[in-house]
């Protein structure tokens, strides 16, 4: 074990040598701007910014409303330590142009955390977003990344989009761990199109919630443990959303796996049901399978037999009245996401970050 993370630890400063050295070598007229080194706050630093500056921010905390309104990287020095608290009251970081990095920071208290107002192609990378009312949220916002967060202790983790008005679409949630919120994840978006994948998503009153929304992709997620006190305590919760596809996740241990009201022609196949109290509630119906030999789901009360040892089994599973799963797995199916271990991710983000940064650059140079 210990060899592993030595290596790991080489490696990582041998890439991060690699990016410096080209940074190095390829300097930008954009230009590093320190808080509190060259202004006391982060919103100073910005108001004095031009588009495509970089912000660092030292790790304290800063008890501002942040308004983000040039195109820049806005980083903190650690997540842990680098706190921008709203004190309970209006946006704590509000983007207003396409574009931005936010990345390293705790971002906490406000009536939303990170607010994209009809800004578009961010990511929220690395930071821990908690104790707001929503956690990240918009009017109108597309094409952007929430990737490796720690999202917790929100009403409403990540909410993707508003059901009046135009839809907030191809978005993507991936590699974050969302939990001790009402909902996790919530998309309420018409066209939908978002991406929610290989997240870890547990002890919430709600996982993910799907409503009044259509064409959107939840793949690869461990989903469990949310029977959160107060109700619900649903994995997915789907209202009136209709042509998702659910693949490749793990619904563990949850009061029902995922609940259905008026959500139909959903496409539901290669996830594993374990331990759930209900692996499914309510009443529509769905496609449960993706064809043989392509298969269903794993379901951990089937007691059919395969005689045949083609890892399929002979007989329906019976989910309900109005809906049956064809081609019921004998054993748990792959894809969903392994624990890495916290270096490593941690490693693997530093090094985004930083290649986020000289790619960013060299687009911008003036």
């Amino acid at each position: 074990m210990g060899s592993k993370v030595a290596l790991s630890i080489t490696l990582t400063i041998f890439l991060m040598g690699i990016l410096i050295s080209v940074v190095d070598i390829q300097p930008a007229k954009a230009e590093i701007i320190t808080v509190p080194d060259n202004y006391s706050t982060i919103q100073e630093a910005i108001n004095h910014a031009k588009n495509g500056d970089t912000i660092f921010v030292r790790s304290n905390t800063y008890y501002e409303n942040v308004v983000v309104n040039k195109t820049v990287l806005l980083i903190g020095e650690n997540r842990e330590n680098t706190t921008i608290d709203a004190r309970g009251t209006g946006k704590t970081v509000e983007l207003t142009v396409n574009g931005i990095l936010v990345s390293n920071f705790t971002i906490s208290y406000g009536e939303a955390g990170i607010h994209l107002t009809n800004s578009h192609n961010h990511i929220i990378r690395n930071n821990i977003i908690r104790k707001n009312t929503r956690g990240a949220t918009g009017s109108y916002y597309t094409d952007t990344l929430y990737e490796n967060n720690i999202v917790k202790e929100n009403d409403y983790g990540l909410d993707f989009g508003q059901l009046s008005g135009p839809s907030s679409i191809n978005n993507t949630a991936r590699y974050n761990e969302i939990y001790d919120n009402f909902a996790g994840i919530y998309v309420s978006a018409a066209n939908g199109n978002n991406t929610i994948e290989y997240n870890i998503i547990h002890d919430n009153n709600i996982g993910i919630v799907l409503d009044h929304t259509q064409n959107n992709n939840v793949i690869g997620n461990v989903i469990r443990n949310n029977n959160r006190a107060g109700g619900y305590d649903y994995g997915v919760y789907m209202r009136n959303a209709i042509q998702n596809v659910i693949k490749q996740n793990l619904f563990l241990a949850n009061n029902v796996g995922i609940y259905f009201e008026n959500s139909n022609n959903n496409k539901i196949f290669h996830n594993n049901f374990e331990g759930n109290s209900m692996h499914t509630s309510g009443s529509s119906t769905n496609i449960w399978d993706d064809d043989y030999p392509s298969g269903g789901n794993y379901w951990d009360d089937y007691s059919g037999t395969d005689a045949n040892s083609d890892g399929i089994g002979d007989i329906y599973y019976i989910i309900d009245a109005d809906n049956t799963d064809r081609y019921p797995f004998m054993q748990e199916c792959p894809g969903y996401i392994p624990e890495f271990s916290s270096f490593l991710i941690l490693s693997l983000f530093m090094i985004a970050t930083l290649f986020t940064v000289i790619v960013y650059k060299r687009e911008h140079i003036i």
